[in-house]
């Protein structure tokens, strides 16, 4: 519009500058010569003075008829439409002034002459005259229609195109990933899907009619190639514009786009909900068959979710809550197998106490991850992810709600199972290592009847004639027991080896002329057993360390330079060394002694005792074991004292104390446990983890009975004593 402004104020100019005195042969000279934007102007200007003279209006339209025919329409139509406009309205005005003006033509022929069609005729005359205008007038309307034919075809292409891209920017718009189209699809977004596909294909069409139209009646130099380009990276392409008017013009392949949404919708999506709730199936089949079996076994099989199917979800459901369900699940059905285990069948008595500690230490594992994996998918609990598998949740969850009420009750139920299964644990220390539970396992000996279990009859209320046993070593199939024998004078230890439930072999051992002697501890290998003697005599208390081969003949014996009472027993059969501790006088030692724990090490091959550790114990040992080369010490204590460290604690905790095998002290640390804590058994689990267990608050094992003792208290530690886990949070 601005040109045709500046067009027209040129043409106002040049008449004003010129006036009325235009020699036309100086216009016609300028036509002459192509210098149209004067001559247009000129003639213009002429056509003012003189309304009656054809040859101004001929000219006019002849030049109107070049700027028409050279314009660009895809550009400028309406520029292009005036130059056609004043092309038909000039030579009309001419073919009317003919008709009026018979000999115009021939008065004037050397200006009609000026075109290069009239120019070959040695007489014009009107008729000739007229003949050209009509062909012009013919020319210029096919022009006409055959630009907004082409036109036409060129905008409707252009609107095609736009409204697929348009459809397209409002679905990605809507949506924040491929994803949230498959898993989340909207009505809206199937629909404009469909749109799309018939849009790009009128686009397709409109081109086509376009190409035609252009190769059939040419404008300039206008000849594109259409060349589609593929839209794989979602939010980056399909998004640039397209410039029709380039000779190659690249667009973006919309349909194809939504065709692979479509079929990936109707054919991958629904694949991927049909595994989602086979999935889903098999795993709440495996758990319920778990939880209705109540027998234990080592051979029931966990449930294996393949990677193959995190791999499906997360390809349309990145970080998906549903993944997050299956995995925890998964991991429920691993903690339910090691729940079912026979390990923790209270009635099995095939496992020793260090193998159930390594199975309910599994256990804990398993338990942690369960949890922390309830607590993704806890995290994950949100309207969109619901949304997204809506169907699902609600058929299998009773909905979001449901959902969030089955989080709620996996937490209790999961540690209700894990409580009872450490109060089977708890059970099974007191069986195995502290607690006679089953009195009928016993052998004969002579008519005399011999404990397979420890017996804490104190003593002094043991019956003349009988055996009491006091400390177990099993060793494969085989049973290494020491005790006493009540006489009427006093007491005599005992060792026996027990195989197949029958004694092999029992040795009556004697200190000599004292009365009150005990086999209190006892540890074994495939050629032997050792086997501590603790004597009393006026007050007066002893101790001898004797080995006896497997068939039960003495090949050692030692004074023991302690008087104290015999609490712990090991022996190191690569070295060839006997790890022993001393602490207190009583017999029930879980009440609190205060006295010095002596820890030797003893080589059974030339008797020197190579170390020789002394710990101010106000409390009680719990277990000693080697990890590499440093010893480890768990104890109950109100006070202990070694080296320049000092512990103390009023209500009594536990302690982890470490030192070298060389004897040099490393530390001494309290168990910083969210309760006190009273431990009862510590297990190496590996090197670098240990399993220590207890109760909340100090217990008489030995009196008191199981039910009345407190609730477990279950850690697992690293030898460096921090506390990765335990029970009570």
């Amino acid at each position: 519009m601005k040109k045709y402004i500046l067009t027209l104020s040129f043409m106002l100019l040049s008449w004003i500058s010129f006036g009325q005195n235009i020699k036309y042969d100086d216009i016609i000279e300028l036509v002459i010569q192509k210098e149209n934007q004067k001559a247009y102007s000129l003639l213009f200007d002429y056509q003012q003075a003189n309304p009656d003279f054809a040859n101004t209006y001929f000219q006019l339209a002849n030049i109107s008829y070049y700027w028409a025919i050279n314009s660009d329409p895809f550009t400028n139509l309406l520029q292009t439409e005036y130059y056609i406009r004043n092309t038909k309205l000039f030579y009309g005005l001419a073919k009317s002034k003919l008709n009026a003006q018979d000999n115009d033509a021939r008065k004037n022929d050397n200006f009609y002459k000026t075109v290069p069609e009239l120019a070959s005729f040695n007489k014009i005359d009107n008729q000739i005259v007229i003949n050209y205008i009509d062909k012009k007038i013919e020319k210029i309307t096919e022009f006409d229609i055959k630009v907004h034919q082409t036109i036409n075809y060129f905008q409707a292409l252009i609107k095609s195109y736009n409204i697929t891209k348009n459809l397209f920017n409002q679905i990605i718009s809507e949506n924040n990933n491929l994803s949230d189209i498959f898993i989340q699809p909207k009505a809206s977004t199937i629909t404009k899907t469909n749109q799309i596909i018939l849009q790009y294909d009128s686009s397709l069409y409109f081109f086509q009619l376009y190409k035609n139209s252009i190769s059939n009646y040419p404008i300039k130099n206008y000849n594109q190639t259409l060349i589609e380009k593929d839209i794989n990276t979602y939010r980056l392409q399909g998004l640039t514009n397209t410039n029709f008017l380039f000779d190659t013009i690249y667009i973006w392949n919309y349909k194809q786009w939504a065709k692979t949404v479509q079929s990936k919708l109707y054919s991958d999506i629904n694949h991927f909900r049909e595994t989602i709730i086979k999935t889903n199936k098999e795993i709440s089949d495996k758990q319920a068959e778990l939880q209705k079996n109540s027998n234990y076994s080592n051979s029931n099989e966990t449930y294996f979710l393949y990677q193959k199917i995190i791999f499906e979800i997360e390809k349309y459901d990145y970080n998906s809550i549903i993944t997050s369900l299956f995995k925890y699940r998964t991991s429920k059905i691993d903690f339910l197998v090691q729940n079912k285990k026979l390990q923790n069948d209270t009635s099995n008595y095939t496992y020793s106490p260090i193998s159930r500690a390594i199975e309910y230490y599994t256990l804990s594992l398993l338990k942690q991850k369960t949890d922390s994996l309830l607590i993704e998918l806890q995290n994950k609990i949100s309207n969109e992810n619901y949304l997204k598998h809506k169907d699902f949740f609600d058929f299998n969850y009773n909905g979001f709600n449901g959902i969030k009420d089955f989080v709620s009750s996996e937490k209790i139920n999961n540690q209700t199972i894990f409580t009872n299964s450490l109060n089977n644990f708890k059970f099974f220390i007191f069986r195995d290592i502290y607690f006679q539970t089953n009195k009928n396992l016993t052998t004969e000996y002579r008519t005399k009847k011999i404990n397979l279990f420890i017996d804490n009859t104190n003593p002094s209320d043991a019956i003349a004639d009988n055996y009491y046993t006091l400390s177990i070593a099993n060793y494969s199939n085989e049973k290494y027991i020491t005790g006493y024998y009540k006489t009427n004078s006093g007491t005599n230890p005992f060792v026996a080896k027990i195989v197949n439930g029958q004694v092999e072999w029992l040795k009556n051992i004697s200190s000599g002329t004292r009365y009150s002697d005990f086999g209190t501890n006892i540890t074994a290998n495939n050629t032997a057993c050792f086997v501590i003697i603790h004597s009393i005599h006026n007050g007066l208390h002893d101790n001898i360390l004797i080995k006896l081969s497997s068939d039960g003949q003495q090949e050692f014996k030692m004074q023991i330079n302690n008087t104290s009472m015999p609490r712990f027993l090991n022996f190191d059969e690569i070295n060839s060394e006997v790890l022993l501790a001393f602490h207190g006088y009583e017999f029930n030692y879980y009440n609190e002694t205060s006295d010095t724990l002596k820890i030797k090490r003893i080589n059974t091959i030339n008797k020197d005792i190579n170390l020789d550790q002394e710990i101010i114990l106000q409390g009680n040992l719990t277990n000693i074991f080697k990890i590499d080369s440093i010893y480890h010490i768990f104890a109950n204590y109100t006070k202990i004292s070694i080296g320049q460290q000092n512990l103390f604690n009023k209500k009594g905790n536990s302690a982890h104390i470490k030192f070298y095998t060389n004897g040099d002290f490393i530390n001494a640390t309290e168990l910083k446990t969210k309760h006190n804590f009273w431990a009862i058994q510590a297990f190496k689990i590996n090197n670098k983890t240990i399993n220590v267990i207890g109760f909340t608050e100090k217990a008489d094992i030995k009196n008191n009975s199981f039910i009345d003792l407190p609730a477990l208290y279950y850690l697992i530690i690293k030898t460096n004593s921090n506390i990765t886990f335990q029970n009570f949070n």
